[in-house]
């Protein structure tokens, strides 16, 4: 019966081992593509692709949810208020000119369109560089996780000392993404959007995950133990 156990430990081990490796292989690819498009990004005119960014938005506001109904007067202000001037709006950092308004009884709804946003090699820099940011972390990542499937793959029990280690490398390796996930994504938006907004948290799914691991590390500690102990006694 143990020894069964330990053969599915083993087998899951291969399996595990195997996905990991491929992972990594797709990732160092990855990471090999936006190396490669950094330098040509760098080395490329600065002007030689620029890319303009355009939207439509409608926006719908049914008042009659709040069991209320605009008035003729109330409908001629808004259409007034609304189309005098520059009147616009942003939405994630993209600003909409609203250039029609419809008005009833129930509701009003105004139809935008995003002013252009531009960009250029400079932003496709930066980008690549989160891009290759990640991609290192996330090559780091998995091949602790394989160096884990791999003990479990050719360990004789779950609690030797190999596993113990790689699941803690594994759980160091995560502490980064904690708060690196938050900051990249803060960044790309600031790129993106032309509006400065550094955000730096933390991602407490990711911290759940590594008390998690730290959690197993000393429940497999305590199983080395009394394994040794048994060992001893027999």
């Amino acid at each position: 019966m143990k020894e069964d156990a330990i053969k599915k430990v083993n087998k899951i081990g291969q399996i595990g081992s195997i996905i990991a490796l491929i992972m990594r292989i797709v990732l160092i690819v990855a990471l090999v593509v936006c190396i490669l498009g950094t330098i040509a990004v760098v080395v490329l005119p600065d002007n030689l692709v620029n890319l303009q960014v355009t939207g439509e938005a409608i926006i719908d506001i049914d008042v009659s949810e709040l069991n209320r109904e605009f008035s003729e007067e109330d409908i001629t202000k808004i259409k007034d208020n609304m189309l005098e001037g520059d009147a616009d709006v942003d939405i994630n950092g993209l600003n909409y000119d609203i250039y029609e308004v419809n008005v009833d009884e129930e509701g009003f709804t105004m139809n935008a369109g995003a002013t252009s946003r531009l960009l250029n090699f400079d932003d496709l820099l930066g980008i690549l560089v989160i891009a290759i940011v990640t991609l290192i972390f996330s090559i780091i990542t998995v091949s602790y996780a394989r160096g884990l499937c791999k003990a479990f793959s050719v360990c004789s029990t779950p609690f030797e000392e190999d596993i113990i280690k790689s699941m803690q490398k594994l759980a160091y390796s995560l502490i980064p993404w904690a708060l690196f996930s938050s900051a990249t994504e803060s960044i790309a938006n600031t790129i993106l959007s032309k509006n400065i907004s550094i955000f730096v948290g933390v991602d407490l799914g990711v911290i759940f995950v590594i008390v998690i691991i730290f959690v197993l590390v000393q429940i497999f500690k305590y199983g080395a133990v009394l394994q040794q102990e048994s060992d001893e006694t027999l």
